[in-house]
């Protein structure tokens, strides 16, 4: 099964010693076994991916869970305006 995460970054967060690209980092996995990512200046833009990731599964469960883990990720780092 696919899943991907967002994760929001701190500012001048740094992922593997260098300073990402974008402050949304969006990990994909597939059967639990991470595949690979990517970082994007938007939340809209790390949605979007997300979505094209979620669009390939037929489980309404997971693409609720996905938007509310992600809705609490953002206000708890207070990044909701």
């Amino acid at each position: 099964m696919k899943r991907a995460t967002i994760e929001v970054l701190e500012e001048g967060e740094m992922i593997l010693g260098s300073n990402p690209v974008g402050r949304y980092m969006v990990t994909e996995y597939e059967d639990n076994v991470e595949l690979g990512g990517m970082f994007f200046d938007s939340l809209a833009d790390a949605e979007e991916h997300v979505e094209n990731i979620c669009n390939t599964i037929d489980d309404w469960f997971f693409q609720f869970f996905f938007t509310v883990k992600t809705w609490l990720k953002i206000i708890k780092k207070g990044d909701a305006k």
